[in-house]
């Protein structure tokens, strides 16, 4: 019993774990809040309402 706890804990540690904050920004993908804004490879992108949902606007070049 107690070597099936261990090795289920060991898998649970070294499993993946998805971070919803480091995902990718594209422009048209659905965002979570209105007006974050974020600067991924040198573009700047904002939340927008796009009809019923939030979608990351087109990116805006940062100099």
């Amino acid at each position: 019993m107690k070597r099936g706890v261990l090795i289920l804990l060991v898998l649970c540690l070294i499993s993946p774990i998805n971070v919803s904050a480091g995902a990718v920004v594209k422009a048209g993908a659905v965002c979570t809040k209105l007006n974050t804004t974020t600067t991924v490879s040198g573009y700047k992108y904002t939340c927008i309402k796009g009809g019923k949902k939030y979608i990351w606007s087109k990116g805006i070049k940062v100099a």
